[in-house]
């Protein structure tokens, strides 16, 4: 068997090794977390109940969250809580009801699956198993797209970050930040068609899939410069009145998307998101800390060192320190990636321009509403783009090194060969 043959069959023994790995550490993970052990299991899983009973989204600072909620988290399960929701103040709201209703009505029918409130929870893991298997179908599509002849390799790089703890462990709970993972990496293949082939379709399925992203989570808003440079570059290259309307169409898809849960916020709330009110909320029980920008920033790097450990208190402080600096590499690369492009700028910017994008949004969002906001949790979508774009950009300095390596020992052989000059 020939060396290229061989490392192909390698490379295709890893990722599926990759696949079996990824899947299995999921599901163990969704098994072995206790139920409600972590995260706000509860108050996400309240929220899609309420759909699935037909009682519609839940009023925030008015829905209290079940007593079976309360009854698990007290040890009391299946009798009653110590106390009350209306007694144990902020743990006693459905806090969670401020948030975008997708997932909740994807996850509400699963819901109905089991009745006692243990196994609900299961349920709705096992779905977050099934979108992860989802996400890995996009990002192969994905490595595809960007590497047509040989997209393996690229692929089982970009598989790395779904084996990290941070992502096997926070991705299989019940929550909304478990959809975002799917829904990114499906908007990422779409806009980098839109970018590299100008395709019109592409781009109104890239707004569209923006338009869910934020109808399931509102930190996805990274996704809406990414669309809005894919779009621009469209335009440069074709200007035909077809081609304008499709790019204002692709603009205003995700307008369209949100407007309903929108319109019903303003006429519920008086505003478009009921933020203010849990924040209020939230405030009487810890009041904010409002950040520096300097506080902000130095937070930064330990958050990008906490996506690639997971918990960090087991971990030695080389570890820990180690995971730093390959975050420094991660987010520098991507930098990079966007100051060498790859290929089409535009289509570079999919892959390269995510992660730094949501680091300095939500890094922003935290200085002025006086919360932290940057979690590792939410950088998970954008995690397996940068180390594709670190992946591609290395490998398009290393092959442009190789290529001028023989130009320069050309210059250096060819006076040798023609010799002495003769009078």
């Amino acid at each position: 068997m020939t060396g290229p043959r061989r490392r192909a069959r390698a490379v295709v023994v890893l990722v599926v090794l990759e696949l079996v790995a990824v899947l299995w550490l999921a599901g163990r993970s969704a098994r072995q977390t206790p139920v409600f052990g972590t995260g706000d299991e509860g108050y996400h899983l309240a929220y899609a109940v309420s759909l699935a009973e037909g009682r519609g989204l839940p009023v925030v600072g008015q829905a209290l969250v079940p007593a079976e909620v309360l009854a698990i988290q007290d040890g009391a399960y299946p009798g009653p809580p110590l106390r009350p929701a209306v007694e144990v103040g902020f743990r006693g709201l459905s806090y969670e009801a401020f948030q975008p209703p997708l997932y909740y009505a994807l996850a509400a029918p699963f819901t109905l699956l089991a009745e006692d409130w243990r196994d609900k929870v299961l349920v709705l893991r096992g779905l977050a198993v099934g979108l992860i298997a989802v996400a890995l179908a996009f990002l192969l599509l994905l490595c595809r797209l960007v590497r047509p002849a040989a997209p393996l390799p690229l692929y089982a790089v970009a598989l790395a970050p779904f084996l990290l703890p941070s992502l096997r462990e926070q991705e299989v709970l019940v929550s909304n930040d478990v959809l975002l993972l799917p829904l990114a990496l499906g908007f990422a293949c779409a806009a980098w068609r839109a970018g590299s082939q100008r395709s019109l379709g592409a781009l109104v399925l890239a707004g569209a899939l923006v338009g869910l992203l934020l109808l399931t989570k509102l930190t996805a808003v990274w996704a809406v410069p990414v669309l809005t440079l894919v779009g621009l570059s469209v335009l440069r290259h074709r200007t035909t009145v077809r081609a304008r309307l499709t790019v204002l169409l692709a603009g205003l898809a995700p307008v369209l998307v949100l407007a309903p849960w929108l319109v019903q916020n303003l006429s519920r709330y008086g505003s478009l998101t009921a933020n203010e009110l849990v924040l209020a909320a939230q405030a009487e029980v810890s009041p904010p800390t409002l950040p520096s920008a300097g506080e902000q920033a130095r937070t930064v790097f330990p958050v990008l060192g906490q996506v690639l450990l997971g918990r960090r208190d087991p971990y030695p402080g080389w570890v820990v320190d180690l995971s730093l600096l390959l975050a420094l590499v991660l987010l520098t690369a991507t930098i990079g990636a966007l100051l060498r492009p790859l290929g089409t700028w535009p289509a570079a910017a999919v892959l390269a321009l995510p992660l730094p994008l949501q680091v300095a949004l939500l890094s922003a969002l935290s200085v002025q509403q006086g919360t932290q906001l940057l979690y590792e949790r939410y950088l998970h979508p954008v995690v397996p783009l940068a180390v594709m774009a670190m992946w591609v950009w290395l490998a398009a300095v290393h092959q442009g090194l190789r290529r001028r390596r023989p130009l320069e020992d050309e210059q250096v052989v060819k006076p040798q060969l023609e010799g002495p000059v003769q009078r």
